[in-house]
């Protein structure tokens, strides 16, 4: 192109060649960080979306400047080339999960694959991934398929925009050209105000649940619509000739550095966002042959190039096969040299797919049509798609069926879960149990009893009661995090046993202190620091004197950290908010019982269906003894043993012996799987340490004596073993 006499470039129609290598290099980007970066994130896919609203805009333009406003025709153009190498890959996916991941997550890899297959994975993502308990996108064989769940919806619904807008501005007479001012100038302000509104709605989200926003389409609509609007704009536009080449070699720049400066993982979508948005829009802005020493040597040579060929397939190959390693090797971190197999089997695999899906397709296509080619494409997806959810379905049915039978079992079962470590029944043997394993690991993610009194987000304080709101022998709280609440099962069955009443409270990293909790997002700890005072105006107002309160029950994690004040020390801050909590309790005579943690085995729940589950599945009958871990490992010290110690009238219920040997701590026992994802107790186990707990409360209560009212039910045991009776 040549420049005019100020040095600027005019309207620009032409290719611009280096659109290829930064698209390339932006994927590219994404799995060298996947492998190498240490959980980074690149900002490569957001620089992928921009590029992608910008040549899905222009491209519609194009067909509508030829009066070709075929929707069947675009689609097919644009699916017949993504859909296929996806499909094998998503098949391959399904092989490695299960050849390499444990049986309880063939169900949900199922859905995900499927989910992923139909682009709408994002959603299957916060949907379940992201729920409470889950164990998280970075367990998923197809996590890294959200992106192309974002760009699939937009191809999808963007196509409908811009000729619905083109066609309507068409009522006019013939005359007027298949592309109108009018309708230009339409959608440009259609784009622009939905490009508002989405950065507008990603910042908010961003603050209130960043998890969701990284996959929420909506959330992400605006680096689309970005991109939309520079194509809109791009005849328009005219960079000074001497300022071309650095704007392109500065945008490129940043689009390295992105990953290096920003944790992504962590500020992405919100306004951080705009870095890779706006290198995007430099490296474009100063694209050209005009811009002499500016990078399009470099992004159109034949090395970046030869890798962008191949840049979506190594994208697609590259995590499914990272998993598979991870999985086998039971690591995280693949090491620098499981990471370079990982690429360099991803690129030969990359190449073997363009060279028989990709390029096949696309020479297929140019024979039969993009009509017949979408009509295909989307047979084939389909047949996938619900092949796979049926599958799903099925599994998620037979383990409703295990799980149902095993509460049958449970209920009959003498030695179930903590019974085997009870000293005073060793050797404790069942014959109903032999060769089960409850639940089975197929339910286990939905062995939870966390069912109430259970606040999240932007939630306020929740009370659940179990047990009679009226004619109760006692009355009791029990609040804390997430630790406490997998408690409900057991408070459950205690509150029946004894006729009393349990109202229980709880969420997520919070508990009842003084000092404000250590939590990475900001809108979490805002609703957590809210939640506690609406906690300690909820106890004011239910423990008073004379309010018939007879224990406040307190737990959580082991792990929790708290906001030090001046002069404190972390662990000084946590035993400290707590024993000031509980000293501002209206009536000092009713006694705080504190429950230590149980172990954790890993916080994070990748890593625990990793290894603790695969192990369980494997190791069988010897999973108690093959899959154990050291005590000191993961019976942590736990700030409520100080704590009890500094209020004369707070006392300590340690459990740690029916987890934990005098060495080891088992995953597994008595037949029971003790944790669903690493740090939670199953609801299969909590239930087995009914008990034991609630043997020790009444211990308490016999210590703490205070004015039982008269109401029907059964006397408090004296012993666990009459308690267990009980629960029969």
């Amino acid at each position: 192109m040549v420049e005019n006499e100020r040095g600027a470039t005019p309207a620009r129609s032409e290719r611009i060649a280096e659109l290829h290598g930064l698209r390339g290099l932006a994927l590219v980007l994404v799995v060298v960080f996947h492998l190498f970066g240490a959980g980074r994130v690149s900002g490569g896919v957001d620089v992928f979306l921009v590029v992608s609203g910008f040549l899905a805009t222009r491209s519609l333009l194009s067909r509508a400047r030829r009066d070709d406003l075929s929707l069947a025709a675009y689609y097919g153009n644009v699916f017949s080339r993504l859909v296929p190498p996806a499909l094998i890959v998503l098949v391959a996916t399904a092989g490695i999960a299960v050849a390499f991941m444990h049986s309880g997550t063939w169900a949900t890899s199922a859905r995900e694959i499927a989910a992923a297959a139909g682009y709408w994975v994002n959603w299957e993502m916060i949907g379940g991934q992201l729920a409470y308990g889950a164990a998280g996108p970075q367990t998923s064989l197809v996590q890294h398929f959200w992106s192309m769940s974002v760009q699939g919806q937009f191809f999808f619904v963007w196509p409908l925009v811009v000729f619905g807008v083109i066609a309507a501005g068409r009522r006019r007479p013939r005359v007027l050209p298949p592309v109108s001012r009018v309708s230009l100038v339409a959608l440009t302000a259609l784009t622009a105000a939905a490009t508002v509104a989405s950065f507008v709605y990603a910042a908010q989200l961003h603050l209130v649940d960043q998890p969701r926003a990284y996959f929420d389409s909506f959330a992400r609509f605006w680096e689309l619509g970005a991109g939309a609007l520079l194509a809109l704009s791009w005849p328009h536009l005219s960079v000074p000739g001497w300022l071309r080449a650095p704007l392109a070699w500065a945008g490129l720049l940043m689009v390295v550095a992105c990953g290096f400066v920003l944790d992504g993982a962590t500020v992405f979508p919100g306004p951080w966002t705009l870095w890779p948005v706006a290198a995007t829009f430099a490296v474009l802005l100063g694209a050209g042959p005009a811009s002499g020493w500016g990078p399009r040597r470099l992004l159109e040579g034949r090395p970046l190039t030869l890798l962008a060929d191949l840049s979506y397939a190594i994208y697609l190959w590259h995590w499914p096969l990272l998993m598979a390693w991870t999985y086998l090797r039971r690591s995280s971190d693949p090491g620098e040299k499981g990471a370079l197999l990982i690429l360099v089997v991803s690129v030969l695999l990359a190449w073997l797919t363009d060279r028989f899906v990709s390029g096949p397709v696309q020479r297929l296509g140019t024979r039969t049509g993009a009509r017949v080619m979408l009509g295909a494409t989307v047979t084939c997806a389909l047949v996938f798609s619900g092949g796979l959810t049926a599958s799903s379905l099925a599994m998620d049915a037979h383990s409703r069926t295990l799980v149902e039978q095993a509460a049958a079992v449970e209920k009959q079962a003498t030695c179930l879960g903590a019974a085997a470590m009870d000293p005073k029944l060793a050797p404790c043997e069942d014959p109903s149990l032999e060769g089960l394993r409850l639940p089975p690991l197929t339910g286990l993610r939905q062995d939870d009893d966390n069912t109430c009194g259970w606040a999240t987000g932007d939630q306020h304080l929740k009370w659940c009661t179990v047990g009679p709101k009226k004619g109760y022998g006692r009355h009791l709280l029990a609040v804390g995090d997430s630790h406490n609440n997998t408690l409900l099962g057991a408070y459950r069955k205690i509150a029946k046993n004894r006729n009393w009443r349990i109202d229980v409270a709880g969420r997520a990293g919070c508990f009842w202190s003084t000092r404000a909790p250590k939590k990475a997002n900001p809108a979490d700890a805002q609703g957590c620091v809210r939640w506690i005072k609406e906690l300690s105006a909820g106890i004011k107002k239910r423990a008073g004197a004379g309010s018939g309160i007879d224990a406040i029950i307190v737990t959580h994690s082991a792990k929790a950290k708290v906001l030090p004040r001046a002069g404190e020390t972390p662990e000084e801050a946590l035993v400290k908010g707590k024993v000031e909590a509980w000293a501002k309790r209206p009536d000092r005579t009713v006694p705080v019982i504190a429950i230590r943690d149980n172990p954790i085995f890993d916080a994070n729940g990748a890593a625990y269906a990793r290894d603790v589950i695969t192990c369980i599945e494997r190791a069988g009958d010897d999973a108690a003894t093959a899959c154990a871990l050291p005590r000191e490992r993961v019976l942590l010290t736990d700030s409520h043993v100080p704590a009890v110690q500094r209020d004369p009238n707070a006392h300590l219920i340690d459990l740690s012996y029916l987890y934990c040997g005098q060495d080891v701590c088992a995953p597994v026992i008595g037949h029971a799987v003790v944790y669903r994802d690493g740090r939670h107790l199953t609801g299969t186990f909590a239930r087995s340490l009914t008990p034991y707990l609630g043997h020790e409360f009444d211990r308490i209560m016999r210590e703490n004596p205070r004015p039982q009212r008269k109401a029907p039910g059964p006397a408090p045991s004296a012993s666990p073993g009459a308690d267990a009776a009980a629960t029969k």
